[in-house]
């Protein structure tokens, strides 16, 4: 081998550091809320097993971020599945739930993002699973070394009574 060979290897090694591109940061980190992770509606007020109208709970979600280091912001894509069953008290037709996405980090409306979710139940103690589409936050990172502190939280947009049901039942 020549020594121009030899040379132009040594340079085309040493410089190979300049291709390898930047580690892409890692996402944010994705949770379900356990307070909210389950919604049990009544009928008519009612508290009893038999007045249980339907029961839904956020069981999976997936996404992919991507973060544009020139405009400094992070976006996030989301995908949530929820399974529901009809109760003892149901009545059929389309019946709506509320989620939420939330980022603590942000105060105010930015910070978090309710979405409705129509369930088409059917009368069947099989239940359905429903996966809501793309739902897709952007907001700016300041320093991605600190992406901890833009934490994702999931969970059911849920009315202080079930909230306070949830809270008093153990699920697990």
């Amino acid at each position: 081998m020549s020594r121009a060979a030899v040379c132009t290897a040594l340079l085309a090694l040493s410089g190979c550091k300049i291709f390898v591109k930047d580690e892409p940061p890692p996402c944010p980190r994705v949770s379900v809320l356990e307070d909210a992770s389950k919604l049990v509606r009544f009928a008519n007020g009612g508290h009893s097993a038999n007045a249980i109208e339907m029961s839904a709970e956020i069981t999976k979600y997936r996404g992919s971020c991507f973060y544009d280091k020139d405009e400094k912001t992070m976006q996030v894509v989301l995908n949530v599945g929820v399974d529901a069953f009809a109760g003892p008290a149901f009545v059929e037709g389309p019946h709506r739930v509320d989620y939420f996405v939330a980022i603590p980090a942000f105060n105010g409306p930015e910070g978090k993002k309710i979405l409705p979710l129509k369930l088409d139940i059917p009368k069947d103690p099989r239940g359905t699973h429903i996966t809501d589409g793309d739902v897709t936050l952007t907001f700016p990172i300041k320093d991605i070394k600190k992406l901890e502190a833009y934490e994702i939280f999931v969970g059911f947009q849920l009315s202080p009574e079930e909230l306070d049901f949830n809270r008093k039942h153990d699920f697990k």
